[in-house]
């Protein structure tokens, strides 16, 4: 059990969503392709990796303008089925966002997404939040939604003031989350063999080496001016 401190807003909550849960996953699974997404007044986060690796950042609102792509997040440009690894910063409240839904979307069958923001429950989300407005996670409600769609929570971090990083119990649990715990990430693996009704209906990725391909694969879908 790895005890958090509590620094300046998100740094310590950031730190360990890379070092505890993203570089991990990565040096694992070994992504090709990775779509970060994060709230406008979000910190922007580096991923490192030895191997060939595509990593796009979109941020939500009005972001600088020299960045190469920009969209609204709740429309991605993006072919279903295109990312091994979805990471959201701070967009995420209960599940029910228009970009979760464009998250489960783009992510391969048996992806991995990563969802981390302010608890809800906590007083970070309820004292300190003025300024960013960012949702506060419902973590049971984000759950359930996942395992409607054939996902397997992994893992469940908790930081903040007396923060405590841990594993999940089992993804039925359905326990409080401690309300001293300011930041929650939650890793969710697509479990693609489901028979569920609702898994979600990804196409197949066209094969290619050329490392636009995310931005070859964009639709016609409207994009921000």
């Amino acid at each position: 059990m790895t005890v958090t401190a509590f620094g300046p807003p998100g740094q310590s909550a950031q730190r360990l969503l890379k070092a505890e849960v993203l570089q991990p996953l990565l040096e694992r699974r070994r992504p090709r392709r990775v779509l970060l997404l994060r709230h406008a007044l979000a910190a922007d986060m580096t991923l490192e990796s030895s191997w060939p690796m595509q990593v796009i950042r979109l941020g939500d609102g009005d972001g600088p303008a020299d960045r190469p792509l920009r969209c609204s997040l709740a429309a991605l440009p993006f072919e279903a089925g295109l990312f091994d690894l979805v990471v959201l910063l701070h967009l995420v409240g209960d599940g029910s966002e228009a970009v979760f839904d464009e998250a489960l979307r783009v992510l391969l069958p048996g992806g991995e997404l990563v969802v981390s923001g302010l608890n809800a429950n906590g007083m970070r989300y309820r004292l300190g939040n003025r300024a960013e407005r960012f949702p506060g996670i419902r973590m049971h409600k984000v759950i359930g939604r996942l395992k409607s769609r054939s996902f397997v929570v992994v893992r469940c971090l908790r930081a903040g003031l007396m923060g405590l990083s841990e594993p999940i119990l089992p993804c039925d649990w359905h326990g409080l989350v401690l309300p001293c715990a300011d930041h929650i990430v939650l890793h969710a693996h697509h479990h693609c063999g489901s028979t569920d009704g609702n898994v979600p209906r990804f196409q197949r990725v066209r094969a290619t080496g050329a490392t636009s391909v995310a931005f070859e694969s964009c639709s016609n879908r409207v994009t921000a001016s």
